[in-house]
């Protein structure tokens, strides 16, 4: 979605953004991935078409110049409203960014050890299953017990501005009362946390409160129990978009989030259902100021490569960056699907038993002091399972999928059912 505001400085982001369109016709690259050794990176690589990089440099000169640079606000301001001025500006924007522009054509410096691009060339994609097996990984051993381990619960709600139904009803009938409830819990219980990720649906959620709510989701994010991740208009869409409509859509949310609520600002990025990744959100990210992020959706052979040979946390470094200052911080989750049944471990039809919030699922066990012991032992072999695919000893599993916690009584199934297995774990 590409929304053009009237504010000076989307005034001038716009404008600057349009002469770039008029320089350069921008081809589309296949989405490659690479790692490097100790700590493990991926990386798109190089392509024989240098404009992606160029936009790329282009974007980063932007948000550095156009603050400081008058020559480029004012060719900017010019451009918008009429084409005619369109080679001063290019010109101008030749000598703004001629220094690092002449970086992006020498990419044979890059220190990357694994090309994504090489790797798939050397697996099997033959049409079956897609990765939605029994048992991801048959045979995987879990992390011995004697390793210490620390899992991080994360309650979230997926929840497309645009899929099944449109952007009012979503909101309306599923959005709101699931920020309401996800809200109401935190407030009411100081050990619950979640986060959440579209501000376009919060930003309605947000106009209907009164100063008593909004004062105590301040509160929970002060505190760090509420959390805004990527904090994007939505949640892009990468392989086949536009660098434009990403870098736009992030512009939006997190332009209304420094607004209106500048406690929320996001860290994390959070990619779990764009349907392909492009490495150009990973450098946006960075341009925004987050830290590190999330991303799912990998096709199920180059998860399972990367998994088994602990790969799965890496940086991602974009193809022209010799010397790392691209960098991401990003971890993939190894097995298909965002929801708690395919986050928790390799063995789905145990996991779904811990789907506590899908009161559909058919395998679902509500946890009783009679089985706490049980059901403890069962989702901990799950959780060593997947430790054994990480380097760190960490790992977060996602408890949610869309529009999850439409009801209260979800949210506190979660919360009743997952309590006594972590203080069975942690005791």
């Amino acid at each position: 979605m590409v929304r053009f505001y009237l504010k000076r400085r989307r005034h001038l982001l716009v404008a600057a953004m349009l002469i770039t369109l008029a320089l350069v016709y921008y081809q589309a690259i296949y989405v490659q991935l690479t790692a490097i050794d100790s700590p493990t990176s991926i990386q798109n690589n190089p392509s024989e078409n240098l404009s992606d990089e160029y936009y790329a440099t282009l974007l980063r000169g932007l948000l550095t110049q156009m603050d400081k640079n008058e020559e480029l606000a004012h060719l900017a301001r010019l451009s918008l409203p009429t084409a005619k001025n369109t080679h001063k500006a290019a010109a101008a924007e030749r000598r703004i960014f001629a220094d690092q522009c002449s970086a992006v054509h020498d990419v044979s410096h890059n220190k990357a050890s694994l090309q994504v691009t090489s790797l798939i060339e050397g697996l099997p994609f033959e049409i079956g299953h897609g990765g939605k097996t029994q048992s991801i990984f048959p045979g995987l051993q879990p992390l011995p017990f004697e390793e210490r381990l620390r899992v991080l619960l994360i309650p979230h709600s997926h929840c497309d501005p645009g899929w099944l139904d449109t952007y009012t009803s979503y909101y309306t009938r599923q959005v709101r009362p699931l920020l309401t409830n996800l809200y109401e819990w935190a407030r009411d219980h100081s050990d619950f946390t979640y986060v959440y990720a579209e501000v376009s649906f919060f930003k309605l959620w947000w106009e209907e409160q009164g100063e008593e709510v909004r004062e105590g989701v301040r509160k929970l994010l002060k505190e760090g129990r509420f959390e805004f991740v990527q904090g994007g208009w939505v949640q892009a869409d990468e392989a086949n978009t536009h660098y434009f409509a990403l870098f736009n859509e992030m512009l939006d949310g997190h332009d209304w989030l420094k607004a209106n609520l500048p406690e929320a600002m996001p860290k994390s990025g959070w990619a779990i259902d764009p349907f392909g990744l492009s490495p150009t959100m990973g450098y946006v990210n960075k341009l925004f100021g987050l830290t590190g992020m999330h991303i799912d959706r990998v096709h199920y052979r180059v998860k399972t490569h990367l998994a088994v040979n602990k790969h799965i946390e890496f940086l991602w470094r974009q193809s022209w960056d010799a010397t790392g200052e691209t960098d991401m911080l990003t971890h993939m989750n190894p097995f298909p699907g965002y929801n708690s049944e395919n986050t928790c471990g390799p063995d789905r039809n145990v996991c779904e038993r811990f789907t506590f919030y899908n009161r559909n699922a058919r395998l679902v066990t509500k946890v009783t002091p009679e089985n706490t012991k049980d059901l403890s032992e069962l989702i901990l072999s799950q959780w060593r399972k997947k430790a054994a695919l990480h380097r760190t000893d960490t790992i977060f599993i996602e408890l949610g999928d869309d529009f999850t916690y439409t009801k209260k009584e979800f949210v506190a199934d979660i919360y009743d059912n997952y309590t006594p297995l972590m203080k069975y774990i942690n005791s």
